[in-house]
């Protein structure tokens, strides 16, 4: 491969998995060290982690842009390294600032690697493949990276904390090996055709999308991080909590994979947001069968299922079209991919914050987060309604 033009698609979505792979098996390693923390606790240190993220992400797309995009990854890639070798500690505020320098380094590298995306070349020197279909590769491999470190973090939760260590070490490590030889590349966009070419609605579908994918963000860490908790307050032991919540959990991480895949081979959804909105609404159907459910104390394995997927597949559809028309903009694709994930960083910050408070103080019980759910979610999509005022 010519170190004088982008690296292959291919080779930068498994680039994207080993980074969801590093921040994952991280995650699951500092919840060792900090077993003798309460939840709150540890929910708390989770919420900073993400908080970091979205405040950092914004100037790693910006930085990517100066110093050039696989030089910043390399540079964010090695310093997260060196945050996941701390979690090997058995201190626990220790492991908090390893754990920090990892979601630091994600931020580094995901616009990094977005920008790299999003001017990459085909396989072997072939033509680049459609932006959507790059946007489709980008999703799969982070998302596939979260999967794999989940299964990671369970599969060797007995194993020694050499072994949880050196997986997202050797995931950061290999990154940084990877990129090295594209150090020196200069941003080459690719030229404006096919799904690439100006469009005078882009500015509005891009800042519309973005704020619905924030939104997004909001119902689906809102969920994740109480839901457990929440069934537990019903009185359910935390086990089996945790063991319910996984049906709600990996149905939803299926759900988005599934979109994300479906959206990088069919085109209809490209700049036509009615059929795009037809797709995302089912996020606010999935949170309305988690509601009915609660409200008719049937939840169980099926209706978190059927939720899960629903509200995976329209979140998936939110995240897709937020970072297609960010990757679309003429020039600093690095630089739009940060203000994207700032969105998602802020949703993914606010929502467990969000959800606690309704839970807690408005509506306690289980019932109180799945309305939350529901009309969180029916705003992810609402908000795009004045870019339908006007068909793109």
């Amino acid at each position: 491969m010519r170190a004088d033009l982008p690296p292959p698609t291919l080779l930068l979505q498994g680039l994207n998995v080993l980074m969801g792979l590093a921040i994952l098996t991280g995650v699951a390693r500092c919840q060792v060290v900090w077993q003798a923390w309460s939840p709150a606790v540890v929910a708390t240190v989770m919420v900073l982690c993400n908080l970091a993220y979205g405040a950092l992400v914004s100037a790693g797309g910006r930085r990517a842009e100066r110093v050039g995009r696989a030089r910043a990854a390399v540079q964010a890639s090695l310093f997260g390294a060196v945050g996941a070798a701390l979690c090997l500690t058995t201190m626990p505020w220790l492991a908090v600032l390893g754990l920090l320098m990892v979601f630091a380094a994600s931020a580094g590298f995901f616009p990094a690697n977005a920008g790299l995306i999003s001017d990459a070349a085909g396989v072997r020197g072939g033509a680049a493949p459609p932006l959507h279909r790059k946007v489709a590769s980008y999703n799969l491999g982070w998302a596939t990276g979260n999967a794999l470190g989940m299964a990671a973090g369970g599969l060797f939760a007995g194993a020694p904390p050499l072994l949880h260590v050196a997986l997202p070490c050797g995931a950061l490590l290999a990154i940084a090996a990877v990129l090295w030889r594209w150090r020196s590349l200069p941003p080459l966009p690719p030229p404006a055709e096919g799904d690439r070419a100006p469009h005078p609605d882009l500015p509005r579908l891009t800042r519309n999308a973005r704020i619905a994918n924030g939104l997004a963000c909001t119902v689906g860490m809102g969920l994740i991080s109480l839901l457990a908790i929440v069934l537990a307050s019903e009185g359910r032991s935390m086990a089996d909590a945790q063991r319910l919540a996984a049906w709600l959990l990996v149905p939803y991480a299926l759900g988005y994979i599934a979109c994300f895949a479906w959206l990088g081979v069919w085109t209809g959804w490209i700049l036509r947001p009615w059929r795009m909105l037809l797709v995302q609404a089912v996020m606010p159907l999935g949170a309305g069968v988690l509601c009915a459910a609660a409200l008719a104390g049937q939840v169980g394995p099926l209706w978190l299922t059927i939720s899960g997927v629903l509200i995976g597949f329209g979140f998936g559809a939110i995240y897709a079209a937020s970072l297609f028309y960010s990757l679309r903009l003429p020039a600093g694709s690095s630089r739009a991919a940060g203000l994207h994930e700032t969105f998602v960083g802020a949703g993914n910050t606010l929502g467990p914050a969000l959800f606690g408070v309704v839970v807690a103080c408005l509506w306690p019980g289980f019932a109180g987060l799945a309305v939350a759910g529901a009309v969180a979610a029916a705003l992810a999509v609402a908000v795009q309604v004045p870019l339908l005022l006007r068909r793109a």
